[in-house]
């Protein structure tokens, strides 16, 4: 077992309540191969400030509330906004603490569920990737902090020391078949 695997035995994913079965069957889609699956073609729903959330097929994609002008002062100048929500979009977002999830969905109107992975699972058949920011969201520090979002923020969960995380990411998917319970969202 991993020291990771070991502080961090469950991992936590916040997903609309209607896309469980879906779930099941396909895995846990990222934004990107979620669109691919069910050939919604528009490009800016990937690219572009998300004010609400977009349907596909039995999924809703949440709103992003990343606008341009809260994003830029706080992502590295060579980045590009549109690359970063490209980038954000690729990834499968995972929460280190059943609460940390539950805060994101009570955030949501809509109905959610949140599934509960054992990390052993995940880390036999995904790399995982760590962040100590919440980097999926925009937060209210002062726009003058020097810490910018950078593609370098995610890091193996092998090469994990120790410090503090908000989010764990998968590149696209986390495939079907890796058992997950399903918790209720309040």
């Amino acid at each position: 077992m991993t020291a990771f695997a070991a502080r961090h035995p469950a991992l936590f994913h916040v997903t609309w309540s209607g896309a469980v079965e879906s779930i099941r069957q396909n895995g846990v889609l990222s934004a990107t191969r979620l669109c691919a699956r069910h050939n919604h073609d528009d490009p800016t729903t990937l690219t572009a400030n998300r004010r609400h959330p977009v349907a596909i097929g039995p999924h809703l994609l949440r709103r992003q509330g990343m606008s341009d002008n809260a994003l830029r002062p706080r992502l590295d100048p060579a980045i590009p906004v549109e690359a970063w929500r490209a980038f954000i979009n690729r990834l499968v977002f995972l929460f280190p603490t059943e609460a940390a999830a539950r805060r994101l969905a009570a955030s949501e109107a809509a109905e959610q569920s949140i599934l509960r992975f054992h990390t052993h699972d995940l880390l036999q058949a995904c790399t995982l990737r760590v962040c100590r920011f919440n980097n999926g969201y925009i937060d209210r520090r002062k726009r003058t902090d020097p810490r910018l979002r950078h593609f370098s923020n995610y890091v193996p969960s092998t090469d994990w020391t120790g410090t503090p995380i908000a989010e764990i990411v998968v590149q696209d998917s986390i495939p079907p078949g890796i058992p997950f319970t399903v918790l209720p969202s309040s």
